[in-house]
């Protein structure tokens, strides 16, 4: 079979590592979902997850270009549909958390120089 990025595939798992499973998908072909693309949420022990010979579903998320190695995404693909639609939002709100001011930008004082400031200044000496 010819597999490409973002195909969704059904395959078995033929092997579990501390860093993922391998699934097996149709003929000899083999897959690697890390364990960090097997579930939304964390997972601190693969081997309560996942036993070998359960059925997956997933999503090819890459394939290398030389070795021909897949690797698999086991969460729903929703969750990442999402992120993709908020990335904008995402980088909008960055860019205004790393925005740094020289004064202070809550009080709605506009700028004054010091001489224009400078009785109210002796006076707090």
């Amino acid at each position: 079979m010819d597999y490409k990025i973002g195909m969704q595939v059904t395959g078995k798992v033929i092997g579990i590592q501390k860093y993922g499973i391998f699934v097996g998908l149709e003929g000899t072909q083999q897959a690697l979902a890390h364990i960090s693309e097997c579930s939304e949420s964390y997972i601190e022990d693969i081997n309560e997850t996942f036993q070998a010979g359960d059925k997956v579903e997933g999503t090819i998320i890459d394939i290398d270009e030389y070795t021909h190695n897949i690797s698999l995404s086991l969460r729903p693909v929703n969750t990442r549909l999402n992120v993709q639609r908020c990335k904008k939002q995402l980088d909008e709100v960055r860019k205004h958390e790393n925005k740094r001011f020289w004064t202070n930008h809550k009080r709605n004082i506009g700028f004054k120089t010091l001489l224009d400031q400078q009785e109210r200044l002796m006076k707090e000496i």
